[in-house]
């Protein structure tokens, strides 16, 4: 069925998408192409029965990408205009940027540059690999404590500047009016 009717299918999708986009003019025929192999392997991969004709899903596929092309600031790239920005970018890029480890370039810092105290103890001990139970025996002190200035040192990591860059949104902790820090 594709095979013999997709230049008809085609050519009047194209034509569709034309008269309702007037500012896709130039891509309706491409909006035409990829909603046919939309469709194609939609049909293929739900074998739909042969009584079911896929011309007006074929027309619901180009309209919701004419939309989708409609709605967006940038317009298809012209082939021309492609192999300038390919050619400008491999100019620009003569180094290459390595990630960041975080624990070695954003923790362990940030935790040399905490005050002398208990919580620092334990962040440098959780940093090295630590558990609790290793921690709370070589400062003496209870397994819930260390949890507690675990907590207390994340926070205080969080709300460093060099580490809240690299926080999630959602991470960050909203401070409660009048709340202070009690140390430990």
């Amino acid at each position: 069925m594709f095979t013999e009717n997709y230049p008809t299918w085609l050519r009047l999708v194209a034509a569709t998408v034309q008269r309702r986009f007037p500012t896709l003019r130039d891509w309706a025929q491409d909006i035409a192409q990829e909603a046919l192999c939309r469709t194609l392997e939609v049909w293929m991969r739900d074998k739909w029965p042969s009584s079911r004709h896929p011309l007006p899903y074929m027309r619901t596929v180009a309209h919701h990408l004419a939309c989708d092309a409609v709605g967006t600031k940038e317009h298809p790239t012209e082939q021309s205009d492609l192999a300038s920005l390919v050619e400008q970018s491999r100019r620009t890029r003569h180094e290459a940027l390595t990630p960041l480890d975080p624990l070695n370039d954003i923790v362990r810092p940030a935790v040399s540059g905490m005050k002398d105290t208990q919580r620092k103890v334990v962040a440098q001990a959780q940093a090295e690999g630590a558990d609790e139970d290793t921690i709370a025996a070589s400062l003496q002190v209870p397994r819930q404590q260390v949890r507690s200035l675990a907590s207390k040192a994340a926070r205080e990591l969080r709300d460093m500047a060099e580490v809240k860059a690299h926080v999630r949104p959602g991470h960050l902790r909203k401070q409660r009016r009048g709340e202070e820090d009690t140390g430990e």
